[in-house]
């Protein structure tokens, strides 16, 4: 085990501090919940900083609820594990199926604990983008509504040959993400973005960054060599090309998975500062700045979309420049001094 990184001065310490103290808000005395995955390092970490932070701890492995097939007896037993509880968070190193997520999030809601879900987390976005302050991230966020406005033309490209017209605006409202949950709310780690159903979406996406979804998963150099093309009209996928040819079978599937998958669902905009550099890590690659869409997936219930899936497809790209308008918001994959200075 690398014990560097449980040291309290280290950054992957620094990450877990963080979430303790000013994503969940948890002062002495109060109690959290650490469910978790296979992921005894990051469940650690996280335990060490609640103990310097005087908060009490509640370890819960979710190992044996994974295969839960009863969502009656699944939530029932979270339920139980979470009652008395201020505050929890799921630690999982890969992802989880979705009905147990599904089932920790209403489960926290239901007994109005803050929540956080931290699926395929490890040390390094611990030590990265999961660090950055929830205050911070509120500025930034505000700055970048401040600038998208009412409504606002995003035009997005990139030296790969991105060239996509994102238009947003009324009835779908912006949403601002800083990973900072309410009582009785949820909400996911590393945080950092804002994102809203779109009215339109049309022109290409080079995707290679990340192209994950419900039927396939790729990130990094595999990506980059190889990217998916999607090309969109009137806010759906109507093309897609690649060199990969198993990557273009599972994304054309995903497509045929339902008659709302070639949606977008949203669209958004990362604002976290802390996230620099790819680590091969999905939750922090995904932060990097730029335009990322979402398919399938709306999140309805915060973006009014007349639709959603319980699936969907993710797709991000290198380099972009957005802007909004006239301005420039990412140049070249980096925020601007703009955004990130009052």
């Amino acid at each position: 085990m690398n014990t560097r990184i449980e040291q309290p001065g280290s950054e992957a310490a620094r990450g877990a501090d963080v979430l303790v103290r000013r994503a969940l808000r948890l002062r002495p005395g109060d109690r959290v919940d650490v469910l978790h995955h296979d992921s005894a390092v990051v469940e650690g970490l996280v335990r060490a900083a609640a103990a310097r932070a005087g908060v009490q701890v509640e370890v819960h492995d979710l190992g044996p609820l994974v295969h839960e097939t009863s969502a009656v007896r699944l939530r029932s037993t979270l339920r139980g594990l979470l009652q008395g509880a201020t505050a929890s968070v799921l630690l999982a190193r890969g992802g989880l199926p979705q009905e147990v997520s599904v089932a920790v999030v209403r489960a926290a809601g239901e007994l109005r604990t803050r929540h956080v879900h931290m699926p395929n987390v490890d040390p390094r976005a611990l030590g990265s983008s999961v660090r950055a302050d929830p205050d911070t991230l509120g500025a930034i966020n505000a700055r970048l509504v401040d600038r998208l406005g009412a409504g606002a033309t995003v035009h997005v490209t990139s030296d790969a040959g991105t060239d996509l017209t994102v238009k947003l605006g009324p009835p779908y409202p912006l949403v601002a993400d800083h990973g900072c949950p309410e009582p009785g709310k949820w909400d996911n780690l590393p945080a950092g973005f804002v994102y809203a159903h779109p009215l339109d979406v049309h022109g290409t996406l080079v995707a290679d960054r990340i192209a994950h979804g419900s039927t396939a998963s790729r990130l990094g150099p595999s990506l980059r060599r190889k990217p998916l093309r999607v090309t969109f009209e009137g806010s759906r996928v109507v093309a897609a090309t690649s060199d990969d040819d198993e990557l273009l079978v599972a994304f054309e599937a995903y497509r045929a998975s339902h008659v709302h998958a070639p949606r977008v669902g949203f669209v958004s905009i990362p604002t976290n500062p802390l996230a620099r550099l790819e680590i091969g890590n999905l939750a922090h690659d995904g932060l990097l700045p730029g335009m990322r869409v979402f398919l399938g997936f709306s999140d309805s219930e915060a973006t009014l979309a007349p639709f959603d899936l319980d699936h969907g497809f993710r797709l991000t790209g290198r380099g972009q420049t957005v802007r909004v308008g006239e301005e420039v918001v990412v140049e070249s994959g980096r925020l601007t001094p703009a955004l990130l200075q009052d």
